[in-house]
């Protein structure tokens, strides 16, 4: 899985970009729009990399402006 999200890590961050440029504050301001948003990018993550792959998402940072 290490070498296919290098291999894959422009279609991964265009994705990520897309998705996150897309959400509004009351979307994932909440416990709740943070759990779905980490279900989307799983999703995401797996249709690139083969289904299953990508097993967790964990925010380290969380800044909204």
């Amino acid at each position: 899985t290490k070498k296919d999200m290098k291999k894959n890590t422009p279609k991964i961050r265009d994705i990520l970009i897309v998705l996150l440029s897309s959400k509004k504050y009351d979307e994932i301001g909440s416990l709740e729009g943070k759990a779905r948003l980490r279900e989307e990018i799983l999703f995401r993550l797996n249709r690139i990399l083969g289904e299953g792959k990508a097993k967790e998402v964990y925010f380290t940072d969380f800044v909204v402006q």
